[in-house]
């Protein structure tokens, strides 16, 4: 009986190993409602749907072995050629430097107010399709670092949920099948949610190299700000300071091609 049941495990986890990697992947589209990748959730319901199955097939050597093929493909297709190319993608597009010049562009030219945070712009319409392309950019990456931060909240309820499946599974058997299950369940999801924290921390590194040289340079005008002033000034600057009103513009500006609508 130890026998054909091996063989039948054998037979069962190639199947299981193959449903896992070729479904996963399969839908990349994107979800206007949570901002990030549909193929999230789709990863995350289709793994959770093997591990159940895997756990239910009271082999604790088979459940081991669907674990390490699950790292493999969330580490693999997921994590390296989905999710780092694009939080990649911030670094190769020129969408940030754009808008930055678009920001000094406008305000020699005294649009910087009416053109930033009103309707589609003259360069808009010119550049259509080169915007085109640096939207998808933004896009891609925004969704990306989103993704991210949703792959971690999944992977800790996918963790409670396997947690307490194997307890239900494996809670009257031997001891020591329960507590290989445990530790190979913890050692995954560490290792993923380590994976995907890195990750979302270079991320954020790469948003926040881009973005601080741009915010130095919107506060340089700060040293040729007028300080003595008379009274009368000091009363309108109260009421409205050109430079910090042309601060919060340009950072308004600059910060609005991260929004993604």
């Amino acid at each position: 009986l130890s026998k054909i049941s091996q063989e039948v495990v054998d037979t069962y986890l190639p199947l299981e190993q193959l449903f896992l990697r070729e479904m996963a992947i399969l839908m990349d589209e994107l979800d206007e409602s949570s901002k990030t990748f549909r193929l999230v959730d789709d990863i995350f319901f289709v793994v959770k749907k093997c591990l159940g199955r895997a756990i239910s097939s009271g082999s604790a050597d088979a459940v081991c072995a669907m674990f390490n093929h699950t790292n493999a493909v969330l580490s693999d297709q997921l994590i390296d050629e989905t999710l780092m190319v694009r939080t990649k993608s911030v670094t190769s597009s020129g969408w940030i430097q754009q808008a930055y010049h678009l920001v000094h562009k406008r305000a020699g030219s005294g649009t910087l107010a009416t053109g930033l945070l009103g309707s589609a712009s003259t360069e808009n319409v010119t550049n259509g399709s080169s915007n085109a392309n640096q939207v998808d950019a933004q896009t891609q990456f925004i969704y990306a670092l989103n993704s991210v931060e949703a792959c971690l909240s999944c992977l800790a309820i996918l963790r409670n949920t396997l947690e307490q499946y194997i307890k239900e599974i494996y809670g009257l058997r031997r001891k020591s099948d329960l507590n290989k299950l445990q530790a190979c369940l913890a050692d995954l999801a560490e290792s993923l949610a380590q994976t995907f924290q890195t990750l979302l921390d270079s991320g954020f590194d790469k948003l926040r190299s881009l973005i601080r040289p741009q915010v130095n340079s919107l506060t340089q005008s700060f040293n040729l700000v007028k300080r003595d002033l008379t009274e009368e000034e000091f009363e309108q600057y109260a009421v409205n300071d050109p430079w910090v009103e042309s601060l919060i513009v340009g950072l308004q500006g600059l910060l609005k091609s991260f929004h993604v609508s």
